[in-house]
């Protein structure tokens, strides 16, 4: 059974108006594609110890992050964080090849055949814990593909 755990993380710039996502290079299915900072949980690894590391690695960022939503699919789960920069903090930085975009969260919805179908939704769901850090998502990816298929979403 191939299990692999990971993470997503939005980080938002601290007044709100941008998030910052990465421009995929790989792998080749997400090339060009925005997505959130994160990646695959090691096995020894907490899900927090996972998105620090990979916010890290691809942002060069060092921010507390927040976990408001889980994503449930086949044998795994990805749990899904936002940081809200603090004000006169310095720049992002890619470790990697890719490059960190800012996107106008006012435009999130005009941006969204960039992203993964999830995203923008997610995005805004992020946003929105800022204001109800209670509220909690959890989210079927199994269902919602069906969804989708069936043009119901």
């Amino acid at each position: 059974m191939d299990f692999k755990d990971s993470t997503m993380g939005f980080i938002c710039s601290h007044d709100l108006l941008n998030v910052y996502l990465i421009r995929k290079t790989h792998p080749e299915w997400l090339a060009e594609s925005l997505n959130g900072v994160g990646g695959h949980r090691k096995i020894t690894e907490t899900f927090s110890a996972c998105m620090k590391r990979e916010a890290y690695e691809e942002a060069g960022y060092t921010g507390t992050f927040t976990q408001f939503a889980t994503l449930y699919g086949t044998n795994r789960q990805c749990l899904v964080y936002y940081s809200i920069m603090q004000e006169g903090q310095r720049a992002l930085e890619t470790c990697e090849k890719e490059k960190i975009e800012p996107i106008r969260l006012n435009n999130i919805l005009a941006d969204a055949g960039q992203m993964n179908v999830h995203l923008p939704w997610l995005i805004l769901a992020a946003v929105s814990h800022v204001s109800r850090p209670d509220d909690k998502f959890r989210i079927d990816v199994k269902y919602m593909r069906v969804a989708k298929s069936q043009n119901i979403c």
